[in-house]
């Protein structure tokens, strides 16, 4: 499970539904993943058609449009 720590706000491009940093909260995997992660959800073009999907990385850095490409 997912804890948010920061929701980082509404970003222009339309596609990005949440931009937020976040960190496991799973008494069993939580050990291994101290660290923040980025999480974004976004509407992404598969197959000719959008869809929902959500993406998690350690590059804090990165813009939401970057982590889905």
């Amino acid at each position: 499970m997912l804890k948010v720590r920061k929701h980082l706000g509404k970003h222009a491009d339309q596609r990005i539904l949440n931009d937020e940093f976040a960190v496991l909260e799973n008494a069993k995997t939580a050990p291994s993943y101290l660290e923040v992660a980025h999480r974004v959800a976004a509407l992404v073009a598969v197959g000719g058609e959008e869809r929902e999907m959500g993406f998690l990385t350690n590059h804090l850095e990165w813009s939401p449009v970057t982590v889905c490409d």
